[in-house]
């Protein structure tokens, strides 16, 4: 039996050929380029049947070595030899990362798979190894048979079409499935452990809960007495209802339900504003530029995206106008009301569009007259809207009892990342429980666009560019910082390229990227 090798030397490029282009291929050029680059993104690479030799595998080994993000690594159908292998074998045994490397149909024979066997017995993410149609094998199984003595991350090795002896498969067989149940032994025990400590998590969190929400539920139900008794029965409503939902025990709830029905004066529904007598709605404004705004609205202009109304005198009733309009459009992404003086009716009207509309991202009310029933209501619209990502507040009324309904809305809402709030008198219990919000959805969304990059990244190395184009298109919109916008847009650009022969799908998709360039808020 020939020992293992415990150190795997360096293979050396060909004199007569420069590190950096020792292959040919562009595809091959550019994945190299993003690994030493250590692309984040990066997580599956497919370099299968690509023409790669040992030489081009000493390139692509150096740039691995930079990486910290790659899971899978796909080299079958090429032409690496022994060279190649027990050059992927150096960095096999240093890397923590990579869990499936695929090698299957390639020409490496006994040496190269002796190498990756003194890999294997220092790796311990591998769980998958493919050198099924390689040269025979027969020593170099051996090896993998002592490497697997020691082993216990590898679940899954191809060996199919290759030369082994029956024995040594029975033996590999065997301390794979050994690896298998211990993985899964140790998964199923890391699940309880999360589990258990979950739910202790939870019952100390339940404790706190029950503690405080006794105190809630009276500070609450004390402060929609007072609005009541001020004739502010839509807010003291509010109140009360939060109450009720706070309460557990009946005595108290009963309470707060008899307060709650002695509310006569209950507007059920957002005010709406008319127009002056013998006006239409649209004739009621009198700003041109407004007046255009609102006509384009009503007429579903697509090329509408953004709209900017700032600085242009509008009142409630101006806003009534444009809400009506609104709700017949889909193309807008960004709306600018600010430095208007839009109150707390005109607020209600937009927070009964805003409950319904479905692309617009971006809402400036920055600097109007908007108080405490104007944020409440639209907080009350935040909890059932799904595309609003931005609303500024800032410089409105005090609109103390509308930060509350604020932090209450961001429990549910799960789009909103930005919400502006400078110069308004919020408390600061109420912006510090909105950051923490704001923080938890920006988070949940940076991940949604991940995956959807990564998505459209798989689609596209199996060039189905259409699908990848949709997955990036959904990642664009999604996209936080510049950086990223950039890198999503990219991609998208090379999947419109891959369909440069598919006249129709190219021009879906080329007006997709019109879309996005003209709602880009």
């Amino acid at each position: 039996m020939l020992p293992v090798l415990n150190a795997v030397p360096r293979v050396s490029p060909p004199d007569w050929a420069p590190q950096a282009e020792s292959d040919s291929d562009p595809d091959v050029r550019q994945a190299i380029a993003r690994l030493a680059n250590n692309d984040r993104t990066l997580v599956w690479l497919h370099l299968n049947d690509r023409k790669v030799d040992d030489s081009g595998v000493r390139v692509l080994v150096d740039a691995l070595a930079q990486n910290t993000s790659l899971t899978m690594l796909n080299l079958g159908y090429n032409r690496i030899g022994d060279c190649g292998a027990e050059a992927l074998a150096s960095v096999l045994a240093r890397n923590r990362i990579l869990t499936e490397l695929d090698l299957n149909d390639n020409q490496i024979g006994a040496s190269g798979a002796q190498a990756l066997a003194g890999a294997l017995e220092r790796n311990i993410s591998l769980t998958s190894l493919d050198l099924s149609r390689n040269k025979s094998l027969a020593f170099g199984t051996q090896a993998l048979v002592h490497a697997l003595e020691r082993n216990t991350s590898l679940t899954t090795l191809g060996l199919s079409g290759s030369k082994v002896g029956v024995r040594e498969r029975a033996t590999i067989h065997a301390a794979l499935v050994r690896n298998h149940q211990s993985a899964h032994t140790e998964s199923q025990t890391q699940f309880q452990r999360a589990h258990q400590a979950a739910h202790a998590e939870f019952q100390t969190l339940l404790k706190r809960v029950h503690q405080s929400t006794h105190s809630e539920s009276q500070t609450l139900l004390q402060s929609g007495q007072q609005l009541a008794a001020r004739g502010e029965y839509k807010l003291a409503e509010e109140q009360f209802r939060q109450a009720l939902r706070l309460s557990g025990k009946a005595k108290k709830r009963s309470l707060i339900q008899a307060a709650l029905d002695q509310l006569v004066q209950r507007p059920t529904a957002v005010p709406r504003v008319s127009p002056p007598d013998g006006a239409t709605q649209l004739e009621s404004v009198s700003d041109p530029d407004v007046h255009q705004a609102i006509q384009r609205l009503a007429d579903k202009d697509l090329t509408l995206a953004k709209l900017h109304l700032n600085d242009k005198k509008i009142g409630d009733s101006d806003v009534q106008v444009l809400v009506d309009a609104l709700a017949r459009n889909t193309s807008l992404t960004m709306l600018n009301l600010s430095c208007n003086q839009i109150g707390d009716p005109g607020a209600e009207a937009l927070a009964g569009a805003l409950a319904q509309h479905r692309s617009l991202t971006a809402l400036d009310l920055n600097g109007n007259r908007i108080g405490s029933r104007g944020v409440q209501a639209l907080a009350n619209a935040l909890e059932q809207n799904i595309s609003l990502t931005s609303l500024d507040l800032s410089k409105n009324r005090n609109f103390a009892l509308g930060a509350r309904a604020l932090v209450q809305a961001l429990e549910q809402n799960s789009s909103l990342t930005t919400l502006g709030l400078s110069g308004s008198k919020v408390a600061v219990r109420e912006r510090t429980a909105i950051h923490a919000a704001l923080a938890r959805n920006l988070e949940a969304v940076r991940t949604r666009s991940q995956t959807l990059f990564q998505r459209g990244q798989q689609f596209a190395a199996e060039g189905e560019y259409q699908l990848a184009g949709d997955q990036f298109r959904q990642a664009l919109r999604l996209g936080i910082d510049t950086g990223e916008r950039s890198l999503i847009q990219t991609a998208l650009d090379q999947a419109i390229q891959g369909l440069a022969d598919n006249d129709a799908v190219l021009t879906a998709l080329d007006l997709c990227l019109k879309e996005i360039d003209g709602s880009d808020a």
